[in-house]
């Protein structure tokens, strides 16, 4: 709240020495010759409206101003977050976030590959049985690239755990631009929630740097598409395309290569070494998970409607993060546990920050590094004007000075 009205105050402080400086250029001299002392005089609306821009420029890059009028758009940014970070795995199999399938992407890499390490070989000094043995693994791991990218190869049980996945995230996306999504919780989640935001400090340099629990409605709505899509990621990851054709080229392979090298002796390091190259490549292939192209278009299509959806559900706050959240945003842990700032507002300090920090610092019983900034001590008003009254004073006033008593004190009165 302070902050917004310092804002405020420095905007019109801005504005206000911006035209009271122009409005003066039009009545002052303009025809003084260079390093006139004159000319020097005043000015002080330009310090007014310089001091005003740096300080604005340091409340809206170290994202202070969003703090202030949105306090609680940091903590649902942090509730997007976590919904891109539950869909980022999925993405990157499809041409959303990169230009290509993965497994075309894969295919395209690995075929380079083989042509490479197939030239490097029959180039070699090899006997010619070597280089057809060893070539003749290259052509295998082809032909098991081959029956993973074949369609009619994969099996209908694949289709039909696909199908579900793209029904779930299609459902998902359906409950999720409803009003009462997400449904109540039992009374022991609530509970639960309740305790956690309770325990929750603030968005600030003094508590956590991003509050990763949902404050907001639609915070809590966020949340909930996050978890319920890493279930279904989790999920879509563990369907393999194992098809008998390929596991069957695959044990083959797998078996020639083991055969291969016991024959090798402990001279041939070349072959020693082309054979390490190939091993390594059928590896790559027998865990790559290659699927045929058009196998998880349903899915991609899913995926895709899901972006559009929650692009839609953040509704004024996408113009907060593009407008108050310069240079960055706010990003979640792969955990979803924690979320962080991104950008200028997380190495440059927040003023409201520093004056916090630094008004803590001064209290006598902080200080820097144990040495206090300030200090002071509780003192009685007459140690405070005892010596600047005379000592006449004292003695005329009626009574007599203070005696120790029998357990050895002295209680002092008005006239000592």
């Amino acid at each position: 709240m302070i902050t917004g009205f310092i804002t405020i105050v420095l905007i019109i402080g801005l504005f206000s020495s911006i035209v009271y400086g122009r409005k003066l250029i039009k009545t002052e001299k303009v025809d003084a010759v260079f390093g006139n002392p004159e000319r020097a005089n005043g000015g002080y609306h330009w310090v007014v409206a310089g001091s005003c821009s740096i300080l604005l420029l340091w409340l809206y890059f170290s994202w202070d101003i969003a703090r202030s009028f949105y306090p609680n758009s940091a903590n649902e940014l942090c509730q997007v977050a976590k919904v891109k970070e539950s869909v980022l795995g999925i993405n990157y199999i499809f041409p959303i976030e990169e230009r290509t399938l993965k497994s075309t992407a894969f295919i395209e890499r690995e075929t380079k590959n083989i042509n490479k390490l197939k030239s490097e070989i029959e180039q070699s000094t090899l006997l010619n049985k070597d280089k057809s043995k060893l070539t003749h693994f290259l052509k295998d791991i082809e032909l098991m690239i081959i029956s993973l990218a074949d369609g009619k190869n994969l099996g209908p049980e694949v289709k039909n755990e696909v199908n579900v996945i793209a029904k779930k995230i299609t459902l998902l996306t359906k409950n999720f631009q409803q009003i009462n999504y997400p449904p109540p919780s039992s009374p022991e989640q609530e509970k639960e929630a309740l305790e956690l935001l309770k325990n929750q400090t603030s968005w600030g340099a003094t508590g956590m740097e991003i509050p990763p629990h949902p404050e907001t409605k639609r915070g809590l709505k966020f949340e909930a598409a996050s978890k319920e899509m890493n279930f279904i990621v989790e999920e879509f990851f563990q369907i393999k395309n194992n098809n008998p054709i390929f596991l069957e080229k695959s044990e083959k392979i797998k078996e020639e290569i083991k055969n291969y090298k016991d024959e090798l002796l402990e001279n041939q390091e070349m072959e020693q070494r082309y054979l390490r190259r190939i091993s390594k490549i059928s590896g790559r292939v027998s865990r790559s998970n290659i699927f045929p192209s058009n196998t998880l278009d349903n899915v991609e299509e899913s995926v895709v409607e899901f972006d559009r959806a929650q692009k839609k559900e953040q509704g004024s706050l996408k113009v907060i993060d593009t407008f108050l959240f310069p240079t960055g945003t706010i990003v979640a842990s792969a955990s979803g546990e924690t979320c962080s700032e991104q950008g200028t507002g997380r190495w440059l300090p927040k003023p409201t920050d520093t004056l916090r920090i630094f008004l803590h610092l001064l209290k006598p019983s902080e200080g820097y590094k144990n040495f206090p900034m300030l200090w002071y001590e509780m003192k009685g008003v007459n140690q405070m004007v005892a010596f600047i009254i005379p000592d006449w004073i004292a003695d005329i006033i009626p009574g007599k000075y203070p005696v120790h008593s029998s357990d050895g004190k002295v209680k002092p009165n008005f006239k000592k």
